[in-house]
């Protein structure tokens, strides 16, 4: 029989692109979801609705306002939490200011540290069973051709990104980073009383509809420079590997509910692949010429000569330009179950939510 403290779930960046489906769909299932955001008074009429929505599911959600950079902010809502799923961190692509350490490096490092470090405080340490914490493919590889295959190279959970730096590629450095800092503190010698194991969810490059408008990713953001027309004169030969937020959302689910027959460890979550044109083709046969989407890729000489306008280091382009891609998702498919939608109906769906909530102008 599951327990009260066996329902009692915590999930940090509960309002952002993945949390959001996430406590969806632990609401469903009657869970009582300690939510994290970072502003009390922002963004969070969609997960009070999500609670409105589910109440007779026996779901209910208690909302905590916690930053990553504060290591006690996490002490009050993982305290008596049967599962804690990390899923905030940063990633955002618009031009910034800052520099990459501070923009996402510090966050996502520091910021998995301190959730963790609160799993392991006296009074979490023996009642947590597990751990889930969103990583990515970005901590398999940096650079495309990182290793060699033929035809493609094919990355699995045993690859580490070795390649990217916080100069070349901070994001991706950022992630690596975080994940790595995670697993050395589950296995520190020091925590081998603790009750919990780890599990890290790595999703590709994600989309699908969004839970709510004012969402701050990465993912959201490229789709409304893509149907807004600021790629329309071309784009990168670049290969996306994709995942719908709906099954990375799913995934994490799985991972946190069933510690028996899904074992600690990385599962990539990837469902197909597309070169940015493709998503931009998807996107046309759909609405046609309802948006100024680009219509040719530019050759990787032109991109070497914009990259310095447009934040693309020399090295990202030398290394994902033009490079296929390709990851092993057996383990996700076997351990967690994943059936993944089709791309196809990722990128329409994710369209048809951003039209409807105002988000893209279409063109008569």
């Amino acid at each position: 029989m599951t327990s009260s403290a066996d329902k009692s779930v915590c999930v940090t960046g509960a309002s952002g692109y993945i949390g959001c489906w996430l406590v969806k769909y632990l609401l469903e299932q009657g869970y009582t979801v300690h939510a994290t955001v970072r502003d009390l008074n922002r963004k969070t009429e969609p997960l009070k609705r999500l609670a409105e929505e589910h109440a007779s599911q026996g779901g209910q959600l208690v909302l905590h306002q916690a930053n990553l950079l504060d290591a006690e902010s996490f002490n009050e809502p993982i305290k008596q939490c049967s599962v804690v799923y990390h899923t905030a961190s940063p990633f955002q692509i618009s031009k910034s200011r800052e520099s990459g350490q501070k923009r996402f490096i510090d966050p996502a490092v520091r910021g998995t540290e301190n959730v963790l470090r609160a799993c392991l405080r006296p009074e979490t340490r023996r009642t947590l069973r597990r751990v889930v914490v969103t990583s990515s493919i970005a901590a398999v590889t940096g650079f495309y051709d990182q290793k060699h295959g033929n035809p493609v190279p094919t990355y699995d959970e045993t690859d580490w990104n070795t390649t990217s730096t916080p100069q070349n590629d901070p994001y991706s450095f950022s992630k690596t980073a975080a994940e790595r800092r995670a697993w050395e503190l589950a296995h520190a010698p020091e925590n081998r009383d603790k009750s919990w194991d780890l599990v890290t969810i790595l999703p590709g490059f994600v989309l699908g509809p969004s839970l709510t408008t004012e969402t701050e990713s990465g993912s959201v953001e490229f789709m409304r420079e893509l149907l807004g027309g600021r790629l329309a004169l071309g784009v990168p030969a670049w290969q996306q590997s994709i995942v719908d937020v709906r099954d990375v959302a799913l995934a994490h689910l799985r991972a946190g509910s069933d510690k028996k027959r899904v074992p600690s460890g990385r599962y990539i979550v990837v469902a197909g692949y597309k070169s940015i044109l493709e998503v931009a083709s998807a996107v046309r046969a759909e609405w046609g010429q309802r948006f100024r989407l680009p219509q040719r890729e530019l050759p990787k000489w032109l991109m070497y000569l914009a990259g310095p306008f447009i934040g693309l280091p020399w090295e990202m382009i030398r290394h994902r330009v033009g490079i296929p891609i390709c990851f092993n998702v057996a383990k996700s498919k076997t351990l967690l179950g994943m059936e993944y939608r089709g791309v196809d109906l990722t990128i329409r769906e994710h369209v048809q939510q951003m039209i409807a909530d105002g988000l893209v102008p279409l063109q008569r």
